[in-house]
């Protein structure tokens, strides 16, 4: 419960001094690149999509 208290006294803090909250993709874009398996990952998931695309029949 302190925890919560702790929080919500941060956030109204940050209301009454006007500060911007943050972007939440801000904090996430470019945050895997460190990673090199992400890139595989990424390259499995477009696969992944790819092979679910219907075919055309023509």
């Amino acid at each position: 419960m302190a925890n919560l208290e702790a929080e919500v006294a941060q956030i109204k803090d940050q209301l009454q001094r006007g500060a911007k909250p943050q972007n939440w993709l801000d904090r996430v874009v470019g945050s895997m690149s460190r990673y090199p398996e992400f890139r595989e990952v990424l390259r499995l998931g477009r696969e992944l999509r790819q092979a679910d695309r219907p075919v055309d029949k023509e």
